[in-house]
């Protein structure tokens, strides 16, 4: 090991050190519980209409200029922008607005982290033909107390945090990034 990795590992160290210690709660975490107003909220029924339509845009697409003018209708109407239409934009703004839509879309998943639960206990995530988005209603509901109005409502990022954060209060652990691990800067290079 060269003296500048281990330098550069010492500060790695230091920075993890830092954000497992912080004060405050991780940036992301913050961001997603913001109540800062954004153009296009990502809620489990934004999320359940784009997928009855299969919606390009819940793959990080925009639709072929073909069904564009559908797809852009029925996302706009998913995220609750009923008085815009297609038809009023112009194609750059259009693009920018999927755009938009596509960037609310990421970061409400972005939130997602894989969590194994306790020892000895079985986890029922996986191929079980439910889908993604019904199992996470299902415990919005009967675990965390959620109406059914109150998990439509809810922002996908708010919904995958609590449940992360729920699972966590009954023993489950994080097995991939966690939130705070987020906070560190990556090396650009």
């Amino acid at each position: 090991m060269k003296p500048e990795d281990l330098k550069d590992l010492r500060e790695m160290q230091s920075e993890l050190l830092a954000v497992e210690s912080s004060f405050w709660q991780p940036r992301c975490v913050s961001r997603t519980f913001w109540s800062c107003e954004e153009p296009f909220v990502f809620t489990m029924q934004a999320w359940i209409d784009l997928d009855a339509i299969q919606s390009p845009f819940l793959l990080g697409e925009l639709p072929p200029p073909e069904e564009a003018i559908w797809h852009f209708q029925e996302a706009f109407a998913a995220f609750g922008h009923w008085q815009t239409t297609p038809d009023a934009c112009d194609p750059e703004e259009l693009i920018l607005l999927g755009r938009k839509m596509i960037a609310a879309i990421s970061e409400g998943f972005s939130m997602r982290v894989k969590l194994s639960p306790p020892e000895g206990r079985q986890s029922a995530a996986g191929e079980n033909g439910l889908g993604d988005w019904l199992p996470i209603m299902a415990c919005l509901k009967s675990q965390l107390m959620f109406s059914l109005a109150e998990i439509e409502a809810l922002p996908v990022g708010k919904a995958f945090a609590l449940l992360a954060a729920h699972r966590c209060n009954e023993g489950w652990s994080v097995s991939s990034e966690t939130y705070a691990m987020r906070d560190i800067p990556e090396e650009e290079g």
